[in-house]
């Protein structure tokens, strides 16, 4: 999926293993880095951004780094 920002940037959002039964955010990345927090900033997706999650069946606790 892309979507145009106001500013005519794109945001493009891809996901691995997602189904109608993996619901669940496994890991994610920005502009191909992980992220460690379930945050994603302005800042960070205003000139355009790639955004891929890794989905699962279950819920994952440890998903990002900072709630380890």
């Amino acid at each position: 999926m892309t979507m145009t920002l106001p500013n005519g940037k794109q945001i493009r959002m891809t996901t691995k293993g997602w189904s109608k039964d993996a619901v669940y955010v496994k890991a994610a990345w920005l502009n191909g880095k992980r992220l460690s927090e379930p945050v994603i900033r302005y800042d960070d997706i205003k000139d355009g951004a790639t955004l891929h999650f890794e989905m699962s069946r279950k819920p994952v606790k440890k998903a990002f780094k900072y709630f380890k």
